[in-house]
């Protein structure tokens, strides 16, 4: 270094420090470059398990896809049965009361039956009472017939004792 001159020192100087700080630099850039190279690992780890998630997602959704067509056929299935016993429902319902009114008609056509027999009824006991009034007084006539038809015998019956002695 002796031969150098102090121009060419100070430049190597220079150039040395240069070097050492671009060899600093090019640590820092290689140590940022780990660091990035870390984030883009752990990145890739990241997107990797968001994946494997979307994935494990997708095949749930599509699980439920297929449970909600299931329970959507169901629903049809049961809403068909709902408005089936609604309609045997309601024709029963319309059946009871043509039933019902059928009754009440019977019954009103019944009670217009009872009343006649009952006006019949009484005009029955009426003729019934006029005929027993009638019957009392023929036996009372026969009575009374059969009284003087004794009469008459105790009569005859001396007339002939009465007869039979004359002669």
């Amino acid at each position: 270094m002796n031969n150098v001159p102090v121009s060419s020192f100070s430049s190597l100087q220079k150039l040395q420090t240069g070097i050492q700080v671009a060899e600093g630099n090019e640590d820092h850039h290689l140590q940022i470059l780990k660091e990035a190279e870390n984030i883009l690992l752990s990145k890739k780890h990241d997107l990797e398990r968001l994946k494997d998630q979307t994935a494990v997602q997708q095949q749930e959704l599509h699980l439920v896809d297929r449970l909600l067509d299931q329970k959507r056929k169901e629903l049809r299935l049961l809403q068909d049965s709902i408005a089936e016993k609604n309609a045997n429902f309601a024709e029963a319902l319309r059946s009871g009361e043509a039933e019902i009114t059928e009754k009440r008609q019977l019954i009103k056509e019944m009670k217009a039956f009872l009343e006649d027999l009952s006006v019949q009824k009484g005009e029955l006991n009426a003729q019934l009472s006029e005929k027993r009034s009638q019957l009392s007084l023929v036996l009372q006539n026969i009575r009374q017939d059969e009284t003087k038809l004794q009469d008459i015998l105790e009569l005859i019956k001396k007339h002939k004792t009465g007869l039979l002695q004359l002669r």
